[in-house]
């Protein structure tokens, strides 16, 4: 029950680049753009690119949000504030497919500019607030969602992306980066409450 795919050439465009992809953006309004583009803005583009692996559009249709990849339903959601955490995840996981790579795995990522630590775990289980400590305490940052792994040299590609704070941790990431208390809420799909820092 998906409405047709919007014209992209009726919508404003962005150019995002994460590792060896770039993704268009369609935005249908302004007020999509303003939620949507925050999140990924440090990986846009400077001119227009000749070409371009994708194209994600989205449209508003009566009460809903539904989101096209190349003109295929991808993904929908109620309300506005849903829609950054779809955008980012469809532009990380064009990153990704652009990488050569024989392991993924779940892990923030950071570095002292000879080596790095990955910090595994599950959602929910503090992996970006160790992450966000070990920045505080003088570490690059990376990455809080993936690390992939190169075959025979283990060498590390980590998508640089917008760290992402679940509700649980507010206070916790709040308490070593106080900005972090002013940044938009956004709804993700999981029914979990979220902020976006880098």
């Amino acid at each position: 029950d998906y409405p047709e795919a919007p014209a992209a050439d009726r919508a404003q465009q962005r150019f995002y680049r994460l590792m060896n992809a770039t993704v268009r953006v369609c935005y249908e309004t302004a007020a999509q753009e303003a939620i949507i583009h925050p999140i990924v803005a440090h990986l846009e583009t400077g001119a227009p690119p000749a070409d371009f692996d994708s194209t994600v559009s989205v449209v508003q249709h009566k009460q809903e949000y539904f989101v096209y990849q190349d003109d295929e339903p991808r993904n929908r959601c109620l309300d506005i504030s849903g829609l950054g955490p779809i955008i980012k995840s469809l532009i990380l996981q064009a990153g990704v497919n652009s990488q050569d790579y024989f392991m993924c795995i779940h892990a923030g990522v950071v570095t002292d500019g000879r080596t790095c630590i990955l910090i595994p775990g599950e959602s929910g289980r503090g992996k970006s607030s160790l992450t966000a400590a070990l920045v505080k305490a003088g570490y690059t940052y990376c990455s809080d969602e993936i690390a992939l792994l190169a075959e025979n040299s283990f060498e590390v590609t980590a998508p640089h992306i917008a760290m992402c704070i679940k509700d649980s941790g507010f206070d916790t990431m709040a308490a070593l980066f106080p900005q972090i208390s002013d940044l938009p809420v956004y709804d993700r799909e999981d029914g979990k409450q979220v902020r976006y820092f880098l």
